[in-house]
């Protein structure tokens, strides 16, 4: 294993660990409710801190102008993360913890997207970084559901043994390329790598917000989904093995982004799942939302990279963890409105949006 594909890896690795806490997100909120540490009301709060702490540091950084994290800040980065769980299992500190993990959260997602967007080849390095996240994400996701006894302190015990694994493997495998000279956009003014982000937040609303409904809606239509948690989980896995398969083949090719073929998959996942009455459409439209979606993510985020790397690893995080908060409120408010078929419809759109950078070259030269 070459040093540079070494460090993608134990970048992905660490990077997976920053999103954890969001994947598991619906799984804590039932057991601090379960476990009488919070009522049902205010449990939502625990996502919310994880949120905010993850979002803070995704914007602190770039505004710092941080580039490189190195080993030893990582390393320290894992062990905060660790105390910020047990801080939450004292009593009155339950929030401030998870806000603690929250912002190392933060650091890992930056280290994971940065060190994929400097890379020699982000169309290849993206789709590495996000694969290895579904599979460890769903994998852990698993994990922590068939330890999980309703008990908060066992939880954390459980989430604190799978998350010190992550990280120790990730930092040992991580280490930044010092020799590597900084990297430079090659166009600094262009507008094209502000309307490459633009639509990094689009896509990012219409799918989250999508998402955010998509069980709750499915149970108004009569949908039972006793099994969806481990359904759920195993989509994860599948569409991560699905990213790591695919990496060496058409999504190294920065040429053929295929944002028509993904955008169209990706809208029809998103109808079927939002429409449906049958339980096996209903997950073969998931399966397809699910792969839709991080396969677009990954070649989007690629192309973002493309154009400006150093401005694109700097701001992707935070770019879609504000698309990730707007998304469940503005469907909330249309659900208030009655208006769940606009952000169907809206959620669709956003699938196909991405097919406006296929004519970056016309759009850069016509701004020059």
């Amino acid at each position: 294993m070459n040093r540079d594909f070494r460090a993608l890896i134990g970048a992905s690795v660490l990077s997976s660990a920053g999103s954890l806490p969001l994947h598991l997100a619906p799984l804590i909120v039932a057991v601090v409710v379960t476990d009488g540490r919070m009522s049902v009301a205010d449990a939502g709060w625990v996502a919310t801190a994880v949120l905010l702490g993850t979002l803070a540091t995704a914007i602190l950084l770039p505004l710092l102008d941080v580039r490189l994290i190195t080993r030893p800040f990582a390393t320290m980065l894992a062990g905060t993360l660790l105390f910020g769980l047990l801080l939450s299992s004292l009593p009155g500190l339950l929030l401030v913890g998870w806000f603690i993990v929250g912002i190392c959260c933060g650091g890992f997602q930056y280290l994971g997207t940065s060190t994929a967007a400097t890379h020699s080849r982000p169309a290849f390095a993206f789709p590495i970084r996000l694969g290895t996240v579904l599979c460890i994400a769903g994998l852990t996701v698993a994990a922590v559901r068939f330890f999980e006894t309703g008990s908060y302190l066992v939880m954390l015990f459980v989430l604190a043994a799978v998350l010190g694994l992550i990280t120790a493997g990730g930092i040992v495998l991580y280490g930044p390329l010092k020799s590597r000279p900084p990297t430079v956009d090659r166009d600094p003014a262009s507008p094209l790598r502000y309307l490459a982000l633009a639509i990094v937040f689009v896509l990012f609303v219409g799918q989250t917000g999508l998402l955010a409904y998509v069980v709750q809606q499915a149970g108004t239509r009569g949908i039972g989904l006793g099994g969806a948690f481990w359904a759920l989980a195993m989509m994860k896995v599948g569409a991560g093995l699905c990213l790591l398969l695919l990496a060496r083949s058409g999504l190294q090719n920065r040429q053929n982004p295929r944002f028509v073929e993904l955008g169209i998959l990706l809208a029809g996942g998103n109808f079927v799942v939002a429409t449906t009455t049958s339980l096996p459409l209903f997950f073969a439209g998931l399966l397809g939302l699910e792969l839709g979606f991080n396969l677009l993510s990954a070649r989007l985020q690629a192309t973002a990279a493309d154009i400006a790397p150093s401005f694109a690893g700097k701001w992707l995080v935070a770019t879609i963890l504000l698309g990730a908060a707007a998304g469940p409120a503005l469907h909330g408010l249309a659900l208030r409105l009655d208006a769940n078929a606009a952000f169907i419809v809206f959620a669709m759109v956003s699938a196909l949006v991405p097919v406006i950078l296929l004519g970056r070259s016309h759009f850069r030269l016509h701004f020059n």
